[in-house]
């Protein structure tokens, strides 16, 4: 028989369970000291925990009884926090600093390192943890739908994925569709669409813009579009219900055809593009986004493109989302071989958000 091993305490050199106890009463300390925010609300309760975001008019705030709460902003009177945070007005003003105490229901003090200001809470659309890395600041989701139908026996799917990081100074938002449609007996048909935007803040409310972008659409006889472009961007609206921006630029790219025996052509193009969203967080949530573009050749002079889509997401459960998306792509000058100018449709997905 082999007799266990033991090893006595004496094993143990002090040195080494005065470092562990000095370990743990550090974890101790910091795990205690993590959530010391305050916030009131309109009611008159006021919870302890911890202030991680405030976005489209929801303020996360982690608790240690009660988890993670998605608290709607207009329903909170005072904030105290000895974190430092970036926060963001509606017109666009930043401000980074701690939150002392206010003597003033639905006002907040942010203290930074040389001056102290007073806002408005009804005023403030962001706030953001000062020390978040680069990680922390994405935000994207992703969609997925699916669809059989044995009457023409065809296969639909469409997929969607975004992911956007947003900083004090700039964005940068990355986007990408695809779908499919499959019947028996005919070829698949397919449309893909690739962008990525990036903007830079050089003043409260206008943004500097570029863009590049991809497409493919069968539908429209469109073998590969390249878009190349820039230009700049205002905003409207912003607030803890609704945004919308507007903008304006130039772009220049090439397109090829199928079936088409010209070369690749090159073309430039006037961009008005803009974007509304609005969004609900009573029960159940709600987020609706319409966007569009406008193309006006410039090469090409007459001709007309746009670009239309709009969502519409309802929570399931948290962080996963029924989403309603309609889209229409249109020019008036399509390929010889193409008989409409239009692709249209609408689709239904589920949708898994995060950041």
């Amino acid at each position: 028989m082999i007799a266990p091993m033991i090893h006595p305490v004496s094993s143990f050199r002090p040195g080494r369970i005065r470092l562990v106890s000095l370990i743990l009463a550090t974890l101790s300390i910091t795990a205690s000291a993590a959530k010391t925010d305050v916030i009131v609300l309109a009611n008159g309760n006021s919870i302890t925990g911890e202030i991680r975001s405030l976005s489209r008019g929801k303020l996360d705030f982690s608790t240690d009884d009660m988890g993670t709460l998605s608290v709607e902003w207009d329903k909170v009177t005072s904030i105290r926090s000895t974190t430092r945070f970036q926060v963001q007005t509606a017109v666009g003003f930043w401000f980074a600093g701690t939150f002392p105490p206010s003597d003033r229901p639905g006002w907040m003090v942010v203290a930074g390192t040389d001056d102290v200001v007073t806002l408005e809470m009804a005023s403030v659309v962001q706030i953001d943890r000062f020390e978040r890395v680069f990680w922390q600041r994405l935000k994207g989701n992703i969609d997925f739908g699916f669809n059989l139908a044995k009457a023409n026996e065809s296969t639909q799917y469409n997929f969607d994925f975004g992911l956007k990081y947003r900083g004090q100074k700039g964005f940068s938002q990355f986007s990408f569709s695809s779908y499919l449609n499959k019947q028996e007996g005919s070829d698949y048909s397919t449309r893909n669409y690739l962008e990525n935007k990036t903007g830079y803040y050089f003043h409260p409310a206008w943004t500097a813009f570029g863009i590049v972008q991809f497409q493919q659409n069968e539908e429209l006889d469109l073998a590969i579009r390249s878009l190349f472009g820039g230009g700049v961007g205002r905003r409207l609206i912003a607030s803890n219900r609704m945004k919308w921006i507007a903008g304006a630029g130039l772009s220049a790219g090439s397109e090829k055809y199928y079936g088409d025996d010209e070369p690749t052509t090159f073309s430039s193009e006037i961009l008005l593009l803009t974007e509304w969203e609005a969004f609900r967080y009573d029960r159940p949530k709600l987020d609706f986004t319409v966007g569009m573009t406008l193309y006006l050749s410039v090469s090409d002079w007459g001709r007309v493109r746009t670009d239309f889509s709009s969502k519409l997401r309802f929570e399931l459960l948290k962080d996963f989302f029924l989403v309603f998306g309609a889209y229409d792509y249109y020019d008036n000058q399509p390929s010889e071989e193409v008989t409409s100018d239009h692709d249209y449709g609408v689709n239904i997905s589920f949708s898994w958000t995060f950041g």
